[in-house]
């Protein structure tokens, strides 16, 4: 078997199992948030878009939660998960973004209230890996958690309700600004402030493969063993 074939079948076997596995996670992260109410659930966001997330009350629950599962880079000087600007009637209270790259590009998460301040986190911005994000919003504070863990707290809270942006900022005066590169696999947005243990619980759903997953990838990894048998065998004829 020639190298070149060797390799287009490894890389098409890649493609197939990565493919499979971010399907089998969106649909467990999907039934493990089911027992959490979200307000919202929206997946497969390839490009920046605009949608109605319904109204929420930092009153409610705790607070306000809004959890992302993205992988996607950079598209500016500011790129957002989630966002709603300025216009009137475009969010249920102060216009904020929820930041994949606080501005200008800084690399850090942040929140940002349009028109009054930016506020980095400390932790850096993960680009171009299935990445969970979730921003707490408990009236008093926002906190940070990524791929299960609290990764930092920062002393502001805010609302971000009705039309708004996904993947981008949204207002009805300007249209779409801050996007971001690269697709939201899932978001769903809570009426209350979500504990630690159920955020982890959400993250391992998403990466914790099923059996069916497992018995996947079993297979494919045995297949590219076969194939570098038979191509050692080959090379000793």
């Amino acid at each position: 078997m020639r190298k070149t074939t060797l390799c287009r079948l490894a890389f098409i076997l890649a493609l197939a199992l990565a493919s499979s596995a971010n399907a089998d996670g969106i649909a467990d992260w999907l039934n493990a948030i089911q027992t959490s109410n979200p307000g919202y659930v929206k997946t497969q966001i390839l490009t920046p878009t605009v949608d109605d997330i319904g109204n929420y009350s930092l009153a409610t629950g705790g607070g306000v939660t809004y959890e992302f599962i993205y992988n996607a880079d950079v598209g500016g000087v500011s790129s957002a998960l989630m966002g709603a600007g300025y216009a009137p009637g475009n969010v249920g209270s102060d216009p904020g973004g929820l930041k994949l790259d606080q501005c200008c590009n800084t690399g850090k998460f942040g929140v940002t209230l349009f028109g009054a301040y930016d506020v980095n986190f400390a932790t850096d911005s993960i680009f171009g890996v299935d990445t969970q994000a979730v921003f707490v919003m408990n009236g008093t504070g926002a906190e940070l958690y990524v791929n299960g863990v609290l990764a930092d707290t920062v002393n502001s809270s805010f609302l971000i309700s009705g039309s708004v942006g996904i993947g981008q900022a949204y207002d009805n005066s300007t249209g779409g600004f801050d996007q971001l590169n690269g697709a939201i696999l899932g978001v769903a947005v809570y009426d209350s402030a979500l504990t630690a243990a159920t955020i982890r619980n959400h993250y391992n759903a998403f990466v914790v493969p099923e059996p069916s997953a497992l018995i996947l990838v079993s297979s494919g990894l045995g297949g590219l063993a076969m194939i570098r048998r038979a191509r050692r065998l080959e090379n000793e004829r």
